[in-house]
């Protein structure tokens, strides 16, 4: 009776570790993000969906999300860049069932305050598994902005999870939809 409880413990154990290792953030379609008008040929802009995985380490961590090769390389042909939409994940690397509370917070980092630059903000619990969210801002920025890489910054704190130094118990998965543009008009 026991090793039969031990094998339906395990097997389930197996079940949702394969479900938290094969799941991943669900995907918009640009469209869903950008009105795309299919006739006009002379469209003055570029749609771009990157997409980044980080292991984090500590209880408090801060990424700054926006690509820096990608933004170079707009950076020569466009002037602006319009963010439509960011998409952030949260994977415990750990068994389901542990009580962990994370807060997650969306920054424009470029306020000093922490109020004004706040964009979105979750607070969840990773016992019933990952968590994610969508957030549009619908921000235009300048290419030419110095402060740039601090546009878009996530925040990820975490308590009730004690681990040895050098544990890794979560991947942060996020993607982002943005719009180079010559113009800052209309950028929907």
């Amino acid at each position: 009776m026991a090793l039969a409880k031990h094998n339906t413990t395990e097997a389930h154990l197996a079940q949702v570790e394969n479900r938290l290792k094969n799941w991943s953030i669900p995907k918009l379609e640009a469209n869903q993000v950008y009105k795309i008008n299919t006739f006009n040929f002379s469209q003055q802009h570029v749609i771009v969906i990157t997409e980044e995985n980080v292991a984090m380490k500590d209880e408090l961590t801060a990424i700054k999300l926006l690509p820096k090769e990608t933004l170079f390389k707009v950076k020569e042909k466009f002037k602006y860049l319009h963010i439509g939409c960011v998409q952030v994940a949260l994977k415990p690397l750990f068994r389901e069932g542990l009580d962990v509370l994370v807060y997650l917070a969306l920054r424009d980092k470029r306020h000093l305050r922490f109020t004004p630059s706040l964009l979105g903000i979750v607070q969840s619990n990773l016992e019933q598994g990952p968590v994610y969210f969508n957030c549009r801002p619908g921000l235009t920025v300048s290419l030419q902005d110095k402060n740039i890489m601090d546009t878009i910054s996530l925040d990820v704190h975490s308590q009730g999870l004690e681990l040895k130094d050098g544990s890794l118990p979560f991947a942060v998965s996020y993607r982002i939809y943005f719009k180079s543009m010559h113009t800052n008009l209309s950028p929907n």
